[in-house]
């Protein structure tokens, strides 16, 4: 545990004084009976703010899409519709993602069923028989040149998925980014944390994975909630903070990994004229240092599903 504190990534104390402030000024309309006076409040302060790539204006978008929402919350779990799917609570949560990110060319995410590409390589050092890798919901990667990493994963369940469903999500999730950090210790040659999310409708929680001492650690950092009503918007603000020291950590890591990729290909810049009038000298050969290996069960195959099949797998994927 004193490792898991020591690991802890810390939100610059200027994004945590704005985020406190615009919070402190929705105090006085958390009981009101609509969103009309909060909405024209952003309004204003979004109209006041000179530069519109400000990291104020970000948050005016951020909180006042998260009061949008209301209405689509509105019917989560209509009686006669039927409960939200995941992929429901994924693309509202990817709308405020797309504004946290939208200023980054460096970190991209990406939603809807992507795979993961670690996972496969993981497979193949498993000696599993290769596949296309693991499905995820939502993946972020960064790039150098032409070469793409990716940095963690995030998976959803809908809000009615049961504790045995979820549990196996967790189980993935560990397993898909352990995948990630051993790849990015491969790149880097750094044993450097990531943090990912794990959602179970508007309810989740941050993870903070790293190696130590040969064990895969994975440990819960702070729990997550999206808000539904005024009454519970103070809440997002925890959530909101939590959600900027994310991306910070996205964006050291990607400039770690596109270091390292970048200093990697220059060792060969020159390979076609360096080496062509001397003599090449291998080095010694040396066991390759033991690195945990993050185990995939084999995939089921695939089958035709009738409609009500369809519907009861989504949760068992």
């Amino acid at each position: 545990m004193d490792e898991c504190e020591k690991r802890r990534t810390l939100l610059p104390s200027s994004i945590t004084v704005k985020i406190d402030n615009l919070f402190d000024d929705q105090l006085e309309y958390r009981f009101d009976k609509n969103t009309n006076r909060i909405l024209q409040y952003f309004d204003d302060q979004k109209s006041a703010e000179p530069d519109k790539t400000s990291d104020n204006y970000k948050l005016f978008r951020i909180v006042q899409q998260a009061v949008f929402n209301f209405k689509f919350w509105a019917k989560e779990s209509d009686e006669v519709m039927g409960s939200y799917s995941e992929n429901m609570y994924l693309r509202k949560f990817a709308e405020l993602m797309d504004i946290l990110f939208e200023d980054e060319n460096d970190v991209a995410i990406y939603d809807g069923e992507t795979i993961s590409q670690a996972s496969q390589y993981m497979k193949i050092l498993n000696e599993d028989e290769a596949d296309s890798g693991r499905r995820i919901d939502m993946l972020s990667k960064t790039k150098y040149n032409d070469t793409v990493i990716e940095v963690c994963s995030t998976e959803f369940k809908r809000l009615t998925a049961s504790t045995t469903i979820c549990n196996r999500q967790q189980s993935k999730n560990i397993r898909i980014n352990s995948a990630i950090a051993y790849n990015i210790h491969n790149i880097t040659k750094k044993e450097l944390a990531i943090e990912y999310m794990d959602w179970r409708g508007r309810i989740g929680y941050m993870v903070q994975l790293f190696f130590f001492q040969g064990v895969v650690v994975a440990h819960q950092v702070d729990s997550l909630y999206i808000p539904k009503l005024l009454l519970e918007l103070d809440n997002f603000r925890s959530t909101l903070k939590r959600l900027y020291t994310w991306k910070e950590k996205k964006i050291k890591i990607s400039n770690e990994i596109r270091l390292a990729a970048f200093e990697e290909q220059r060792k060969y810049m020159a390979a076609d004229i360096s080496t062509s009038h001397c003599e090449i000298v291998y080095s010694p050969p040396r066991p390759p240092k033991p690195m945990i290996t993050p185990f995939f069960t084999p995939t089921r195959p695939n089958k035709r599903k009738t409609p009500h099949e369809s519907h009861q797998s989504e949760d068992e994927e």
